[in-house]
């Protein structure tokens, strides 16, 4: 859900990434998404960054 607010422009990156690393950091309790999946998405928003 979080990529599609992103996608349809609901919320802008910064608040995604926001998102992203609130993800992160509670993967493993109600959150559970693979590691690395996070991981890439919050690379690919700080490398969007740099550009």
């Amino acid at each position: 859900m979080l990529d599609q607010l992103y996608q349809r422009e609901y919320i802008d990156k910064e608040v995604y990434l926001e998102c992203l690393l609130r993800l992160q950091e509670f993967n493993g309790g109600k959150v559970r998404l693979p590691a690395k999946e996070i991981g890439r998405r919050i690379e690919e928003i700080k490398a969007d960054y740099n550009t």
